[in-house]
């Protein structure tokens, strides 16, 4: 049957007649107005998804020239045998000696996370235009890459920020702000390019992806707490006040069932063991904040105990619980250790925005 007709309608002249007197076409029309607003609709919001998305893998060169750097579209076949190393990083490790680690003291922090992009350019200005007492800025992302011009002997797989990055960087840190450096550390595509062996994998070898396709560094490997520690013994040297470790757990999404040997570890053991190895290799007066994405739970490996023993402060994302986080940290925990993640200031507490 024609569109336009209906069931009723006989097959006449004058049935053809009141077709196109034109009111069912009237009303075809707005039909199609609405199917093309509603596909409209759907890929602005499929846009903006993609946007949010890539955030992470948004690069810039010397030039401050923007490109995209996705680590998982160069996905290793499953039968690529391991990459062989020509040199590891090397570092002295002090090993941690029993009941020596006091966590330090610390001010209420009030402060803003700046862009990706603050230290290719007019950092100091950036920085300066901060309200807040306090800034972050992010030295490593979720992908592995280093926003800055590190002079740690990392392999030429990691992509670092070049140019002029190093210098902003030291003159912001000359600056009179209270500076953050906030890493991933364990979440990182990048680093595993060059030792596969210190990736989370699978039974066959390759490479164990999480929710969001990316790798995660193991724990337990001794290049991963080499790597980790060059790169924050640099950022104290170059006068970092504090280090705010993003990603310190073991992952939760994707099917973690699949990493081979993670049921038979001790997640919070390797966790407190590798933040107590870190810890006794840095300064003294170092003071060094955890990320929770989530509430308390033994998949991740994060526990109160690691908590409160390793970290000097615990940064909350908006999903955690953090009147339940309080009452199990306890009392001698105090406020000023715990800060909020936030879009805006609080009325009271310790908070970074962005």
């Amino acid at each position: 049957m024609p569109v336009g007709w209906t069931s009723w309608m006989p097959f006449s002249p004058e049935g053809l007649k009141m077709k196109h007197r034109g009111y069912t076409g009237y009303h075809g029309r707005r039909s199609q107005q609405k199917r093309w607003l509603t596909l409209l609709l759907i890929v602005v919001l499929l846009l903006g998804g993609a946007f949010l998305l890539v955030q992470n893998y948004v690069v810039y060169d010397d030039s401050g020239k923007m490109h995209f750097d996705i680590p998982f579209f160069g996905r290793v076949d499953e039968d690529e045998p391991p990459a062989l190393q020509d040199e590891d990083i090397t570092i002295d490790i002090i090993a941690p000696e029993e009941g020596v680690l006091t966590l330090r003291p610390v001010k209420e922090l009030h402060g803003r996370q700046l862009g990706s992009r603050v230290l290719i350019r007019d950092s100091e200005k950036a920085v300066e235009a901060v309200p807040e007492e306090d800034v972050v800025i992010e030295v490593k992302r979720v992908n592995g890459f280093v926003n800055y011009d590190s002079q740690v002997n990392i392999p030429p797989e990691v992509d670092v920020s070049r140019g002029e990055t190093l210098a902003n960087f030291k003159a912001v840190l000359a600056g009179e702000k209270y500076v953050v450096a906030r890493m991933s550390t364990f979440c990182d595509s990048y680093f595993v390019r060059a030792y596969r062996e210190a990736a989370l994998s699978r039974e066959n070898g390759s490479y164990w992806y999480d929710g969001d396709n990316r790798t995660w560094l193991d724990p337990t490997h001794p290049q991963t707490l080499a790597y980790i520690t060059a790169l924050c013994q640099e950022l104290t040297e170059l006068g970092v006040d504090e280090l705010m470790l993003d990603h310190f757990a073991y992952p939760v999404t994707g099917n973690v069932t699949a990493i081979v040997g993670l049921d038979q570890t001790d997640r919070a053991e390797v966790l407190s063991d590798f933040a107590a190895a870190l810890r006794a290799n840095l300064p003294e007066e170092t003071v060094l904040g955890i990320v929770l994405h989530n509430d308390l739970a033994a998949e991740d490996g994060i526990n109160a105990e690691l908590i409160t023993s390793c970290f000097d402060r615990v940064y909350v994302a908006a999903d955690v619980d953090t009147v339940a986080l309080k009452e199990t940290l306890g009392p001698g925990y105090g406020a000023e250790r715990i800060v909020s993640l936030v879009t805006k200031a609080p009325e009271s507490g310790g908070y970074v925005i962005g």
